[in-house]
Order: C-alpha cells, then sequence, then structure tokens
C-alpha cells in the first residue's frame, strides 16, 4: 500500500525506505509520480499472493490500475518489495 500511495502522490518518497524497498521500485515510482494521470487517494480493490508475488487492482480518483510486484525474505517476519509495477 505504501508504494501505490506514493506512486499516486498520496506520500513522499521519502516513505520508501532503502530496507524496504529495492531501488528498482523506488525507481519506478519516483518515475510513475513524474507522469500525468490521476492523483489521490487509492483504494485497494483486490490483492493476490501466490508465493513471493503480489498481485491486483486498485481504484484512483475513479479510474482502475492493476499492479505486480514481488517480495524477498529479509527474516522471519520482514520483507522487502523487491519488484513493482503499477499496469
Amino acid at each position: 500500500m505504501i508504494a501505490l500511495e506514493t506512486a499516486f502522490g498520496i506520500r513522499p518518497p521519502q516513505h520508501l525506505s532503502r530496507k524496504r524497498f529495492d531501488v528498482g521500485v523506488r525507481a519506478h515510482v519516483t518515475a510513475r509520480r513524474a507522469l500525468p494521470g490521476p492523483r489521490g487517494p487509492v483504494r485497494l480493490d483486490s490483492l493476490h499472493l501466490r508465493g513471493e508475488e503480489i498481485f491486483g487492482s486498485a481504484t484512483v480518483a475513479g479510474q482502475p490500475h492493476g499492479f505486480t510486484a514481488s517480495l524477498t525474505r529479509l527474516g522471519r517476519s520482514h520483507w522487502r518489495l523487491r519488484t513493482f509495477r503499477v499496469i
């Protein structure tokens, strides 16, 4: 949710810590923020987990968006977002 909210202008990029978000994730989110498009609250419509992969859909300003991501385990209960794309 942090990556989605940052991509759509709700959170500042500084919320994407280096410990929890890979450099590629931070780069994609920063590039996404620079594009024209909807800004505003993100409503998470669906979220699916398959192993270390995540995908789902969200609505921003009445427009649907898909997303996909992958995780890497850092420890027993900590994860790092390795990839993230808004589709």
